[in-house]
């Protein structure tokens, strides 16, 4: 089945952004369908968004389809718990276990209007001046506001 270039476009985006969210761990995908649930890289997905671990989700290696299955629905369960994506957001643990690419492209895009929203909430603190005063405030907190200086 031939791939379609808009779904080339979206492999190619969301592989570059979650790049981007795995370069702290040293880690990265070559295809964000294929190598989401290969080893670690879904856990160091969840601990860049969060910015919390879970012990639930650890390696996909070696695990049967209904495990993965499983994995993803944790995974799913983590995110709202961390208020990432809305508690009213259904996905099909099934289908994104099994890479459909809608799936896979329906949450990851909620994952990158997180990272919107956050950026935008921080707009003002974000856009000032002075690298001291960015870097006087760790950006993980919930109320970042501005430092007077």
């Amino acid at each position: 089945m031939e791939t379609s270039e808009l779904d080339l476009s979206r492999i190619h985006g969301f592989t570059s952004w979650i790049n981007m969210r795995l370069m702290p761990f040293e880690q990265g995908l070559n295809h964000i369908l294929t190598d989401l649930m290969k080893g670690t890289n879904m856990k160091m997905l969840l601990q860049s968004v969060t910015g919390t671990t879970t012990e639930k989700i650890q390696s996909f290696e070696k695990l049967s389809p209904e495990q993965i299955r499983t994995r993803c629905e944790w995974a799913v369960k983590h995110l709202k718990e961390h208020q990432v994506i809305p508690e009213d957001v259904q996905v099909d643990a099934r289908l994104f276990a099994v890479r459909s690419a809608k799936h896979v492209f329906d949450l990851l895009w909620r994952l990158v209007e997180h990272d919107i929203w956050f950026l935008w909430e921080r707009i003002d603190f974000l856009l000032q001046d002075e690298a001291v005063a960015l870097l006087s405030v760790p950006l993980k907190e919930k109320n970042v506001c501005k430092v007077e200086t």
